[in-house]
């Protein structure tokens, strides 16, 4: 899930304006940041979307906190949580960290991801996981969700029952081909998503097969960021 600064206010459409609107309209007050990778969210909120309420950002990546550290050092209104998140707590959980480090991991990558992707080489080493229900940092307070977990956004929100009565929107990546193991196909991951009562306002392209080339064939999605809201 890229998260990147926009030049002036975010165009009508767009992820970030579409995210001003529900923070506004849902009355969120803090922000669940799991994945935070080095930050980019969290900036996207504070210029784009102009959020200046808590957000509590979920990170076990080393090479990310070492980026991430500072920043947060800066800003009051932002906690860091050095684990994983998911379905179960853990310790010295298997986690891998690839050179192309939007792709670290809990999951394994598929058989079509390793051949088709450049994940770069990857070094594991034991991460704590922790469930987000299970986190005093976490207010009680209107909530939106946001997940970039890679292949392990299910086992997120499974550990998030216990604050579900918060959460007011998610945002979450979807797979139309799946990278990581245990990833459903596009159509089970929102029948997932509606039993839990969320509903889509929202798709935007993460990832492609390819960017280069002249064929159609490479316009082909692979990932959509969601944006959803509870029906109730």
């Amino acid at each position: 899930m890229s998260r990147t600064g926009e030049q002036g206010p975010p165009a009508p459409g767009s992820l970030a304006h579409e995210l001003r609107r529900v923070l506004v309209d849902r009355g969120i007050v803090a922000v669940v940041d799991v994945g935070a990778h080095y930050g980019e969210f969290a900036g996207s909120l504070r210029t784009d979307a102009g959020f200046t309420g808590p957000i509590v950002s979920v990170e076990p990546a080393l090479r990310a906190l070492r980026q991430l550290r500072p920043q947060v050092a800066l800003d009051p209104a932002w906690t860091l949580v050095e684990h994983g998140a998911g379905a179960v707590d853990g310790d010295d959980v298997a986690f891998t960290e690839y050179e192309n480090d939007f792709m670290s991991s809990l999951a394994a990558k598929t058989d079509w991801a390793e051949q088709s992707w450049n994940f770069g080489a990857g070094t594991t080493y034991g991460i704590s996981v922790r469930r987000l229900d299970g986190l005093a940092e976490i207010p009680d307070v209107p909530l939106l969700l946001k997940i970039d977990s890679q292949g392990r956004d299910a086992a997120v929100l499974e550990g998030a029952q216990g604050i579900w009565r918060n959460v007011r929107a998610v945002l979450t990546e979807v797979a139309v081909t799946s990278l990581y193991e245990g990833t459903g196909p596009l159509g089970d991951t929102l029948n997932d998503l509606s039993a839990l009562g969320l509903d889509p306002i929202g798709f935007w392209p993460v990832s492609r097969d390819s960017y280069g080339g002249t064929s159609t064939d490479h316009l082909r999605v692979t990932e959509f960021d969601c944006l959803l809201l509870r029906r109730d």
